[in-house]
């Protein structure tokens, strides 16, 4: 990340209570942890359980984070995804909810681990839904993070009918374009069977 006057690398990632943490580096090798960015939200609110597995995009000298967002009552606060924005990357004001479950469809139980990539004026939110069954891949896109329209009504990327992605298509890099294709790296498991703990987690590539 280029921090005016002072130049250096952002790593934002899970703290122990599913909370968000920053780490600096000078080099890309030797980071220090600089602690929570993104702090649990107070008891009985939407973010009490989950504020992380972010999604960091900076734009214009703002950092967009988008995050799991989840209450310790799933079924009053189900885990979404949120949005915090910060002029610094390290200050965060939340701004709220900006994507929720669908209940019936492939991403009726939850959806979270988001990532951002943004070209021209248009914003791409990438996330997976969770149905109970199988983790999958979707898209939401939008000029507004506020605003969001899901492309389609199916996952971009689905899991395999067998074998090493067929349980999880799931956390993902952030996209890279070279040229005139855009690349993918993700995470895939076999069948959860029944839960993630059994399954063998796997990494792969996507490409557009």
């Amino acid at each position: 990340v280029d921090t005016p006057g002072d130049p250096h690398f952002k790593a934002y990632y899970i703290g122990q209570g599913f909370d968000t943490r920053l780490a600096r580096s000078y080099d890309g090798i030797n980071f220090t942890n600089v602690g929570t960015v993104l702090p649990n939200g107070p008891p009985g609110s939407f973010d009490e359980a989950f504020a992380s597995f972010p999604g960091v995009w900076k734009d214009n000298g703002t950092y967009y984070l988008v995050h799991e967002a989840g209450g310790v009552d799933v079924n009053q606060f189900p885990v979404n995804i949120g949005l915090a924005t910060s002029t610094d990357g390290v200050n965060f004001t939340k701004q709220g909810l900006i994507l929720n479950e669908q209940p019936g469809t492939w991403e009726s139980v939850n959806i979270g681990t988001p990532s951002l990539y943004k070209e021209g004026n248009t914003w791409y939110l990438y996330y997976h839904g969770f149905d109970g069954t199988d983790v999958q891949v979707g898209l939401a896109t939008g000029t507004d993070l506020t605003n969001l329209t899901r492309v389609q009504s199916t996952p971009i990327i689905p899991t395999s009918a067998a074998g090493w992605d067929s349980g999880t298509v799931g956390k993902r890099s952030r996209i890279t374009k070279e040229g005139d294709y855009y690349y993918m790296a993700y995470e895939g498991t076999t069948d959860l069977n029944p839960t993630f703990v059994e399954a063998n987690s796997n990494s792969g590539r996507s490409e557009e």
